[in-house]
């Protein structure tokens, strides 16, 4: 909690100065207010950590889109050096990390920071396909109303869906949890697909409920 603070102040003073920078005057968001995509695009461009508490996300958010791809290649990386943090916001439409432009190129995330979904409501999908998570993935007590995808992610320090619901098909095909991989309590209303899934350190899916097909063929797990 001290760190969310933290990430408020931060947040308060640069738009702040953003703000005054161009003339006009900028309030932070506060709950309840709606915050277009665009705002929250320029908050990352600028590099800053990004907390948003109790606030409706207005429009289809895509992480590729901040900085678009850094590479040429047919599968490239789009990279964002900032904590993510989103407490109990109402999301209108969809979320992705994950694009296919009219080039065929194909473009991912990588996340080097902390990035958190808490007590998230998704009225759509979500579309995280090769998303590289280098710190803390939250998605604790989110709604999904969509389908999720999360296939060929990397959660390298660990991810948490506990008490999450997935009202859609949910997918984790060929994706790496590096850390913990905790789903306690969730509930899968449809199908999910941990097919080929690594599993490096512990896996808990204490009380979770499976209403559709569930599938963990292939699955590796290094530790019980």
């Amino acid at each position: 909690m001290k760190r969310f603070r933290a990430l408020v102040v931060v947040l308060t003073a640069m738009l702040s100065m953003l703000g005054c920078g161009q003339g006009k005057q900028f309030a932070p968001p506060s709950e309840g207010d709606t915050v277009t995509v665009r705002q929250i695009e320029d908050i990352l461009r600028m590099g800053w950590p990004l907390y948003l508490k109790g606030c409706i996300v207005s429009g289809q958010l895509d992480f590729t889109n901040v900085f678009g791809s850094t590479g040429l290649l047919s599968v490239s990386p789009s990279y964002l050096d900032a904590d993510i943090v989103f407490a109990n916001c109402t999301f209108e439409d969809s979320v992705t990390a994950f694009s296919e432009l009219d080039n065929a190129q194909k473009v991912y995330t990588v996340f080097n920071k902390n990035v958190v979904f808490q007590e998230c409501e998704f009225k759509r999908g979500v579309n995280f396909t090769q998303a590289d998570f280098r710190g803390r993935f939250d998605f604790d007590i989110s709604k999904v109303a969509g389908d999720a995808a999360f296939d060929g992610c990397k959660f390298r320090s660990g991810a948490s869906f506990a008490m999450a619901n997935f009202n859609g098909e949910a997918t984790f095909v060929s994706s790496v949890f590096g850390g913990r991989a905790n789903f306690m309590k969730s509930f899968f209303r449809k199908s999910v697909i941990f097919q080929r899934c690594k599993m490096e350190d512990v896996v808990m899916f204490a009380d979770s409920h499976f209403y559709g097909y569930t599938e963990f063929s292939k699955l590796t797990a290094y530790n019980d």
